[in-house]
């Protein structure tokens, strides 16, 4: 049997620590860019089930909590139909939803979460609006598999309760829409006139 000389496969501590860093650090940002392109994927495919009254696939990417809060799938799915119906029955129609790019990915507990920039386009009676908000992406499972909230109905201050790392370390996109800009620009003028 040979003998192998240790020396000779001795690495000085610190230039071992450099080389163990560089590869961890190389497997958190490949893993880090992963999830990033799996929720921006899985972003778009819940606003295409929006724009197609896909309703089981929006379902499918709610909350579980909420889900459950909602008193199950059964009962979401036939929420979500009556919201989007009702919406219809009242002369709206979808155009078009937008999705940013992702913010950056924190972990707070077991979970991974991100801020999701959105533009939602709609006509109401032949009047168009728009709406900017975004989605809080939320996954259990480092981004096989990412749920959505609405932040459109989640105050930045509930959201802070909620997930405090997240509203400290991302910037909360500012929710803002065609209508309010329209009056807020009808009462500017109104106000230069006095």
């Amino acid at each position: 049997m040979k003998h192998i000389d240790a020396a000779k496969w001795h690495f000085p501590t610190t230039r071992y620590l450099q080389v163990i860093s560089i590869l961890l650090l190389s497997a958190l940002c490949v893993n880090a860019q992963s999830m990033t392109e799996s929720l921006f994927v899985q972003a778009k495919r819940n606003a295409t089930a929006m724009l197609n009254k896909d309703y089981e696939t929006i379902v499918s990417f709610m909350y579980p909590p909420v889900v459950r809060r909602m008193g199950g799938y059964k009962k979401a799915l036939d929420q979500v139909k009556k919201i989007m119906l009702d919406v219809e029955a009242k002369g709206g129609t979808l155009n078009n939803i937008t999705v940013g790019q992702p913010s950056i990915i924190v972990q707070e507990g077991s979970e991974h979460l991100a801020i999701v920039p959105t533009k939602m386009e709609m006509s109401f009676e032949g009047k168009k609006v728009w709406a900017s908000s975004y989605l809080v992406a939320i996954t259990q499972d480092r981004g096989k598999l990412w749920y959505f909230l609405d932040g459109s109905g989640l105050p930045e201050e509930t959201l802070a309760k909620i997930y405090p790392k997240l509203v400290l370390t991302v910037e909360i996109p500012k929710r803002r829409n065609s209508l309010e800009d329209e009056i807020n620009d009808s009462f500017r003028r109104m106000e230069e006139k006095e």
